[in-house]
Order: C-alpha cells, then structure tokens, then sequence
C-alpha cells in the first residue's frame, strides 16, 4: 500500500474540494411573520454575515414581516449553544426559523481525529433536538451551516482545516437525516478563494475569522437555505412607450425610451461609500452573488438600433440591442446605484440593533452561566431601532432613460 505524508494528504484533499460543487439545501420556505435567530461563535459575533441577511431579506426580498435575531457568542461550541438553548437565550424572539454556525471552536485547530466524528455527530445532533424541544415551530425550518474555513497567511490550509472538512460532510449528512436545511458556506467560500486566486485571504487576517468578503460569502449561503431566489425585480421597457415592472417597482411615468420608478425593493449595494467596499469589490467577480442572488433585470424591447445607451443613476453605460433584449442586470452594470446611501445607512441602523442584542444577551457573563432576562428597557431600546430600520426601507424614485445609438 502506498503511504501518503500530511502534506500531500492536504493537496489532494484541497484539489478535491476546489472541484467539489456547493451542495446548500434549503428549507421549504420562510414562513410569513418568521422570526429568524442567526446563531453561532465568533465568527457570527463580528455581525456581518448576520447584517446582510438581514439587510437582503428586508430590503431585497421585501421581507419586512421577518424578523432577526443574532444570537452570537465568541469563542462558544455546539455544546456551549445547547446549553444556551435548553436555559432560554432564544426565548425573547421565540423563534420559527433558526441558522447554526458552529464547528471551528469544536475541533479547536486539532488535526482530525476518530474521537471527533462521534463528538461532532453527538453534539450537532443534540443542538438540533435542543432547538427543536423548545421552540416546536422551527421543526423543519432549522438550517445547519458550515463549518468555514481555516487558512495559513498565504491562503493555505492551516492546521485544523482537514478537520473542518470532515465536519462539514457530517453537517451534510444530519442535515438529511433530519430533514434540516444545509448551508455549505464552506464549499462557498472555497470556490471563491480558487476563483479570486492569489491574494484572496477568504478567512481573513488571523485565517479564522473572516473580512467582508468572507462573510458575504457566508451569506450567500445561508440566504439560498432560506429559499432566496436573487429575483430583486424587473423593468420593461417597449420603445413604443410601455413600461412594466414587477413587484415592489412602481411605475411612476413613462415615455419613450423612459421610466421613473419607485422601489420599494432594493439591490445589495456592495457596501458603496464604506470601508467594507474594497475587499467585497475584491471577490464581486469570483463570487456569483449578482448572477444568482442581486437580480435587478432591465429588459428593452422595440429597439432599433444595434445599440443603446442607458442612463441610470447619472451614469451612461452602453449596451447591445442583444443585452437589453435578453436582459442586463443594473445592480451588477452600474458601479453606482440610486440606493446606495439609503442602503448604507440601513445597514448602518440593522448593525446598531444588533450590536444592542448581543451586548444584552452576554450580560450572563457566559455562555454557561445562568441566564440574564431581557429588560423591558432592552425589548423598548430594540424596538426603537427596529422601527427605525422600517422607516429607512422608504421607496426609491429614480429614472431609466434608453436612448439609440444611431
């Protein structure tokens, strides 16, 4: 029999994964006034996946019946969160739909083990029944995620990653078995560093704990468990002077080759204006999220010329009768939207509300320590914000115009 070394071990696994397709399993659906706990360790503590779920759900897919949750918790396992489970943590929201990132903390940065399968299965098993013991509403809508992935600073597989892949084929597994939804944020966030190349640090600085563009790809994921099908809208126009548009775009007036709008549904906005916007624009071409999940699709029809140029947000961009035929995706096209800065501060406002969830959960000192109540104060202070997030979701007016180019 052949022998093999780790490091080769490693390569050959690593060259298995970068081939290996995503294989994210979504609930039945999002049930209406669903209430959504985004649960897990650090990595869910940093609050930025957990931001742009909430800010796609709400302002893309026109969710404003759902409500959000992150119920984060540094350095926390699996069996940490059960225990948090069974005590109450969850008890303020009371949720029917609950996401779980767990695993990095669990195998610790160890190389794979036998031992660990059958603590990872007992663990992951248990947080799963824990869930659905006390809040009997998530049973079916319990979605299992991850685990992430670890890196050495030059984009590697460091110690403990190994590990985290045969977590992931467990999580793949009980996810089947009980009839859970499967977010494969690892496969993710694997396709994204081998698509970006060199200098793509997925996991980020520490290769733990990821940046912007690790977490959006994260998100990716999570949203498509949730059943988010990237349809943010679609606009019609006939250069004879017909304009249609679906839900949540109104059409304000029209004239040939124009359009005012106003929507009330809006693109992920790629963090424009904000420290977060150079590393996401670093992975917008290797991460297919405007392809797949930020479709906002201007189609023209009646066009007589070979091309058009079309005017969106003060910006003029040209395209083929071909393109705007079949379709060209303004959220993707144009490098500035009409949404941006409303989009900013919504996500500036979801980031303070759930800043105000963590700190009022953690107040139990730990994650083993007795539980600590919310206050009326704390439930008043989140509703405060929340209706604040609700006031920033107004409808957009803005303009297409389609002009040929003789």
């Amino acid at each position: 029999m052949r022998r093999w070394s780790a490091s080769a071990f490693l390569l050959t696994l690593a060259a298995a994964c970068a081939t290996a397709a995503v294989e994210t399993i979504p609930i039945p659906d999002l049930p209406p006034q669903a209430r959504l706990a985004l649960c897990g360790d650090s990595i869910t503590e940093q609050m930025l996946y957990t931001r742009y779920v909430e800010y796609v759900l709400l302002a893309s897919a026109g969710r404003s019946d759902v409500q959000v949750f992150q119920f984060g918790w540094a350095g926390e396992n699996a069996d940490q969160f059960a225990v948090r489970v069974r005590r109450g943590d969850l008890d303020a929201l009371d949720p029917t739909v609950v996401t779980m990132l767990y695993g990095a903390n669990d195998v610790g940065g160890m190389d794979w083990q036998p031992w660990m399968e059958t603590m990872w299965r007992g663990r992951c098993s248990q947080l799963v029944a824990a869930v659905a013991q006390r809040y009997p509403a998530t049973a079916g809508r319990i979605v299992i995620c991850g685990p992430t992935v670890f890196e050495t600073p030059d984009g590697g597989e460091a110690r403990g990653d190994a590990a985290l892949e045969r977590l992931r084929g467990i999580n793949r597994e009980l996810a089947g078995q009980n009839k859970a939804g499967f977010a494969d944020v690892r496969r993710r966030m694997q396709e994204t560093r081998a698509a970006a190349g060199t200098g793509c640090r997925i996991a980020g600085r520490d290769g733990v704990h990821p940046g912007p563009e690790g977490h959006l790809a994260i998100a990716s994921e999570i949203l498509r468990a949730l059943g988010w099908n990237g349809e943010v809208g679609s606009i019609d126009i006939d250069m004879a002077g017909e304009v249609r548009a679906s839900a949540g775009h109104q059409v304000l007036s029209s004239a040939p080759g124009r359009a005012r709008l106003a929507s009330s549904r809006w693109p992920f906005c790629w963090e424009r204006g904000t420290p977060d916007a150079v590393p996401l624009q670093g992975i917008r071409t290797a991460l297919p999220y405007d392809r797949e999940l930020n479709r906002l699709i201007l189609r023209v029809s009646g066009l007589r010329s070979a091309q058009a140029d079309v005017t969106w947000s003060g910006r003029v961009l040209r395209f083929s009768a071909v393109e705007l035929r079949e379709g060209v995706n303004l959220a993707r096209a144009f490098a500035d939207t009409p949404f941006d800065s409303l989009a900013a501060e919504a996500m500036r406002r979801i980031a303070e509300r759930q800043l105000l969830e963590r700190d009022a959960i953690k107040r139990a000192g730990s994650p083993l320590a007795e539980a600590k109540a919310w206050t009326a104060e704390d439930l008043q202070r989140r509703a405060v914000i929340a209706s604040a997030i609700a006031r920033a979701l107004v409808p957009v007016e803005h303009e297409l115009s389609v002009v040929p180019v003789p």
